[in-house]
């Protein structure tokens, strides 16, 4: 089964189990079964609690615990960083207003938060030294200085007045 097939089924088990207790657990542990067959690593077709649900399930019958573990582990991950993002506004950042349109010029979305570190960095400075930015996004400056070359690059930036022209040139775009 491919992977979006396997998380579709996986999804349904779910709400099988939310709707009668028990009713999805044996599905549950046969997708994750065969999730560690293909050597699966991904959690991007699951839903955070989804992903908790199974690797738990999973991991209480003894099957798959690695695949399991990861699951489990992407799943809590991802309700935790939902769950401090639910504290920022919707539209609460001029960012917030391109970022389709950055989107579609092909910046990823590590990129985009790298934009937006910047931006709430701004803020509090008038300038951003990179290794406090790096040290913000948990990278280092080798792997940062990539990134804002990339950015730059799809951006159309060419000059060196500093990283903030990033930011600037990020805002000028509209849809």
């Amino acid at each position: 089964m491919e992977y979006w097939a396997l998380g579709i089924a996986l999804h349904a088990a779910f709400w099988r189990e939310k709707l009668v207790r028990g009713a999805g657990a044996a599905r549950a542990t046969q997708l994750v079964r065969e999730l560690a067959s293909t050597g699966a690593q991904g959690f991007a077709y699951y839903l955070p609690e989804v992903g908790v649900w199974a690797g738990r399930v999973a991991e209480r019958a003894g099957v798959a615990v690695k695949t399991a573990r990861t699951l489990r582990a992407a799943g809590e991950a991802a309700a935790r960083r939902a769950e401090s993002d639910a504290a920022i506004p919707v539209g609460a950042s001029p960012l917030d207003e391109v970022t389709f349109h950055l989107r579609t010029l092909g910046l990823t979305w590590r990129e985009l938060g790298i934009l937006r570190e910047l931006e709430q960095l701004r803020g509090s400075t008038a300038h951003v030294p990179r290794d406090v930015l790096a040290a913000r996004l948990g990278v280092t400056p080798n792997t940062l200085r990539v990134h804002l070359t990339r950015i730059r690059a799809k951006l159309d930036v060419g000059d060196r007045r500093g990283d903030d022209v990033l930011l600037e040139a990020a805002l000028r775009r509209s849809a």
